[in-house]
């Protein structure tokens, strides 16, 4: 909790209400969604990687890691001892992504936007799925 509060109080350092993106990042931040990328910073013009795209994801969820209760998949080569890895499995078990070739995920390369959208609309139809309904979009 301590953490989070450094990091709420140093975004006001670089981060203004008017910035299109400051309700979304202290909402991602409030839920655990994101962490930033240092101890006391979010980067917010920094590109996203593919990675830290589906870890968002995955923590949207709040889903169990894969061998911690949860499904596996994947079985990709570079994704072993990463951050991303349980999201990436979880990811590749419903479909939402598949990897940059047939055994490489590519977690550290940029995401697309083309990438990212696709992403979103595979995780709206996984809720819908699981879930019977869209996936609630709060228009924060």
């Amino acid at each position: 909790m301590r953490r989070l509060l450094v990091l709420v109080l140093a975004l006001a350092l670089v981060m203004a209400p008017s910035d299109y993106f400051y309700d979304a990042v202290r909402w991602a931040l409030s839920l655990g969604i994101t962490n930033g990328c240092g101890p006391t910073s979010f980067c917010p013009n920094q590109t996203a990687t593919r990675g830290m795209a589906v870890t968002f994801m995955h923590r949207s969820e709040n889903l169990p890691a894969p061998g911690a209760g949860g499904p596996s998949g994947g079985g990709f080569s570079d994704i072993a001892g990463t951050y991303y890895e349980d999201a990436v499995e979880w990811a590749f078990l419903y479909r939402v992504t598949g990897g940059t070739t047939a055994t490489t995920f590519g977690g550290n390369m940029p995401v697309t936007r083309g990438q990212f959208a696709a992403f979103l609309s595979r995780q709206n139809f996984l809720y819908r799925d699981l879930v019977g309904q869209p996936f609630p979009v709060d228009p924060w």
